[in-house]
């Protein structure tokens, strides 16, 4: 069987970036479960431990930001990832 040539090699390419895109949406989610759980304990606890909350929150924002961003400037730059008009046709 003879290879396809460059065909495969952009079906492969988009593959791999569509799953970037989904590895980089679950960690902008997780990064603000993260957020919510460092919130919740903190309220759970009555406040108290601070310093253990504020460096999950620190981390989960941290995580949330640069994912989010990644991902933002990602599907600006390849006009959103959605199908295109020549797809339609």
């Amino acid at each position: 069987m003879a290879p396809q040539g460059p065909t495969m090699h952009s079906q492969r390419h988009e593959l791999l970036q569509s799953i970037r895109r989904w590895l980089r949406a679950v960690a902008f989610l997780l990064g603000l479960g993260l957020v919510v759980l460092a919130n919740v304990g903190h309220v759970v606890s009555d406040y108290r431990g601070g310093l253990v909350f504020l460096l999950g929150g620190v981390a989960g924002g941290t995580v949330a930001l640069v994912a989010g961003t990644t991902l933002f400037g990602d599907l600006a730059v390849s006009g959103g990832g959605g199908p295109t008009d020549d797809a339609a046709d």
